[in-house]
């Protein structure tokens, strides 16, 4: 499924993610953002998290949300897809 930024978030924030679901948008968010960035200096500040490949199996809300934002206000993606088995 694809989903925007601001979709996501209202995932997260109206629904109690299982393992699963979170391995995938971890899979998902580390497609986009860790694969997309060539060293540390791309994740400015708060983000140096970002860098750590490990930092996306299974992120927690506040992981999700500091991806979001990073997302919208640093590298400006409109869309992630998040593969999932129904």
């Amino acid at each position: 499924m694809k989903v925007t930024p601001k979709e996501l978030e209202m995932i997260v924030c109206n629904s109690e993610l299982n393992d699963y679901m979170r391995e995938r948008i971890g899979y998902a968010l580390c497609k986009k953002i860790y694969d997309s960035a060539n060293s540390l200096e791309d994740y400015p500040g708060e983000y140096s998290v970002l860098y750590d490949g490990s930092f996306y199996n299974k992120p927690s809300d506040d992981e999700i949300f500091l991806c979001i934002e990073y997302m919208i206000e640093v590298i400006g993606i409109e869309e992630l897809e998040i593969n999932v088995l129904l």
